[in-house]
């Protein structure tokens, strides 16, 4: 796995590090961004239409309101109180309460669905305990859908050695370190890592690091996918120039893809030219941007450059019966 470094005034698993990202977000605009997911669809498929859905980390509640509108029974969860504000405000209906994930203030058996989504990679001491509170939470043969960022091997191939340090110019502006396991760091790590100017913010995990976790918690793993080919891609110089060059800048500056994607529908198609005739654009976004291995001919490449190149995984578990 990797260890993921940002410049922030506060690491990633604060609330106010949360807080000062989504004041600055559009609730209407991350729930349109969610109908340009590419586990829209995938999500769609596997939560379940009666009983509570727990979005443990919800934030300002983009999916909770996205799927809440579609019928669904949601309740979101986030220690960012001025961010389920911002959720009530949005939609006044909502069920929402203030908690921590690694200490959820719900009974045993108390949801039918736990959906998790980029939440448990922020714990530098490890997901144990998130995950432990996920399984006591969870009616037994519920689902638990995990989605964390993934180290796919084109991620992998970027950082071949031990550590990596993204600058521009003089200014540091991402840093990578391999680890065996979740830990702090210590007297081993570059002097980097160890800086407050550099903190960390989250682990990239390959599926073979997160497979024995969710096991050891007590589920059973039904699958998992990697998906979001277009922005694993952007990590190469070269396809941001790409990007640039088909539909304008949507970074920018290069290394922005890191920690500054706008969250806005017009971002969220970095290889899609605006304007494409319109059946050509709603070829290239059932393929590039919902990645609907159903397509003819182009799903058997869709699905090797999932195997290659993802930026986040879905694992679907089960609490066991």
């Amino acid at each position: 796995m990797l260890k993921m470094y940002l410049p922030r005034a506060r690491r990633g698993g604060e609330a106010e590090f949360w807080e000062e990202g989504w004041s600055q977000q559009a609730v209407t605009d991350a729930v349109a961004c969610c109908a340009l997911h590419p586990l829209r669809d995938r999500l769609a498929r596997l939560l379940p239409r009666d009983g509570v859905i727990l979005d443990g980390g919800c934030g300002i509640g983009a999916w909770a309101i996205y799927y809440s509108r579609r019928g669904h029974r949601w309740l979101g969860v986030d220690f960012a109180v001025r961010a389920l504000g911002t959720l009530k405000a949005a939609a006044p209906s909502a069920a929402v309460c203030a908690g921590r994930v690694d200490a959820l203030p719900l009974a045993d058996d108390a949801v039918d669905a736990y959906y998790s989504g980029g939440v448990i990679e922020h714990f530098e001491d490890g997901p144990r305990a998130a995950l432990a509170e996920a399984h006591r939470v969870l009616r037994p043969g519920g689902l638990f859908l995990v989605v964390v960022p993934d180290l796919s091997p084109l991620r992998a191939a970027l950082c071949p050695g031990r550590a990596r340090l993204v600058c521009d110019g003089p200014r540091p502006v991402v840093g990578f370190r391999r680890v065996a396991a979740p830990e702090p760091d210590g007297a081993e790590a570059p002097a980097w890592a160890r800086s407050e100017d550099l903190p960390f913010f989250q682990y990239l995990y390959a599926a073979r690091d997160l497979r024995p976790l969710l096991a050891a918690a007590g589920f059973e793993l039904l699958g998992d996918q990697g998906v979001g080919v277009q922005w694993a891609l952007m990590e190469l110089p070269a396809v941001q120039r790409l990007s640039a060059w088909l539909r304008g800048p949507i970074l920018s500056a290069p290394a922005d893809y890191y920690d500054r994607v706008p969250m806005a529908p017009w971002a969220q198609e970095p290889l899609i030219p605006a304007a494409l005739p319109a059946p050509a654009r709603h070829y290239l976004r059932r393929l590039l941007t919902l990645e609907d291995e159903r397509l003819l001919l182009a799903g058997p490449a869709l699905r090797l450059l999932q195997a290659v190149a993802s930026n986040i995984r879905l694992y679907v578990c089960q609490k066991p019966r």
